[in-house]
């Protein structure tokens, strides 16, 4: 399920990707829980933080787990700890940046059987760019000139 302001568009690799499209807004959460049946999302993966954290929260079923990445916008969330506690929620960061080339190497290995088996997707890749054309990928996402990820390679 992918959650974004605006839909992709249908011929993109994003579009592809996803089973089901939720717009954020302020009807996020009821939507996910109609999508799953009344239950809610085992996991959300928030890529923004912030500003999307309650609604993350609100769209967990029971035990669920949220994984934050990032705090967009802003660095702070207001939450309703009752609801947190009640529905025996589970908040993780996961900070990449303490991870050295050796770490990544290693978290990459462990995650690589998942990919192969077919049990993880990678995201869809929209252009690519070599290494002389790097600022040329920043300036794309900059200016949102592509629909979906850009990927930098040598």
């Amino acid at each position: 399920m992918g959650i974004a302001p605006h839909a992709p568009a249908a011929d993109t690799p994003a579009a592809e990707a996803i089973d089901a499209f939720v717009p954020f807004d302020d009807q996020t959460p009821a939507e996910i829980r109609r999508i799953t049946g009344g239950r809610g999302a085992d996991v959300v993966y928030d890529a923004v933080g912030g500003v999307t954290t309650p609604s993350a929260l609100a769209s967990l079923a029971h035990r669920g787990r949220l994984v934050v990445i990032s705090a967009i916008g802003t660095p702070t969330a207001e939450i309703d700890l009752r609801d947190f506690y009640h529905c025996e929620l589970r908040m993780l960061g996961a900070d990449s940046r303490e991870l050295d080339a050796t770490a990544s190497a290693e978290r990459l290995k462990q995650i690589s059987l998942h990919f192969e088996r077919g049990q993880f997707k990678p995201p869809p890749i929209a252009q690519t760019f070599d290494l002389d054309h790097g600022p040329d990928a920043y300036r794309t996402v900059a200016e949102k000139k592509s629909r979906g990820w850009v990927v930098i390679q040598p």
